[in-house]
């Protein structure tokens, strides 16, 4: 399946292009690219790729571990990169210039991507073995699906078991604190009828 066809013009201050890729997993991403050099005489770019500036490609996943970084002074080149695993990789393309002149940064980058699953690499010679492939693809989806699916179960089944535990010790705790203040209340009201009917007695009210 296709992606970038565009082109960009480069120059300081600007000289660097990122893509964001939301890539499945195993797929291959493959990124064709061509640099040419900005004519100031003629205010326009050349056909043929650069020979004097050099590009600094890397390739990132979302929490920024670094797959893959390589320079190349060809001025055209493809890089291609397999992710097994599902996530979201950053390509970027940079551009150093060949000496301290950073106003000769002035370049045009030319992208095409394109991407490619690992149930559509390779041609498959008989339409069995195609189907063999198809019936692994989809089991092999189905166990990480079944895997996903008993690891919420399993999650949830522990946040139930935390909350019954959580809800019982707060049954007993209420139960004991309404017994603790029944208990004072009546003993408080024994010990002032207590004292009352002593005080009446001593007083000869009674």
């Amino acid at each position: 399946s296709s992606g970038i066809n565009a082109e960009w013009p480069l120059r300081p201050g600007w000289s660097q292009r990122c893509f964001i890729e939301d890539v499945p997993d195993n797929s291959m991403i493959t990124y064709t690219w061509e640099l040419n050099d900005y004519i100031d005489a003629e205010e326009s770019y050349e056909t043929t790729p650069s020979r004097t500036k050099k590009m600094l490609i890397s390739i990132r996943a979302g929490d920024g571990a670094v797959h893959l970084q390589k320079d190349s002074k060809e001025g055209k080149g493809k890089i291609s990169y397999f992710a097994s695993d599902y996530g979201e990789y950053n390509f970027c393309f940079e551009l150093i210039p060949a000496s301290d002149d950073y106003t000769s940064t002035n370049a045009k980058l030319h992208i095409q991507s394109e991407r490619q699953y690992q149930d559509e690499e390779g041609d498959v010679e008989s339409s069995e073995e195609d189907t063999k492939n198809s019936i692994k693809i989809m089991l092999q989806r189905g166990i990480r699906k079944v895997q996903q699916i008993r690891s919420e179960q399993k999650y949830y089944r522990e946040r139930e078991l935390e909350f019954r535990s959580v809800s019982y010790l707060t049954s007993v705790r209420v139960l004991w604190f309404g017994g603790v203040t029944a208990l004072t209340v009546v003993s408080t009201g024994c010990c002032m009828m207590y004292n009352l009917k002593n005080f009446f007695i001593s007083k000869k009210l009674v």
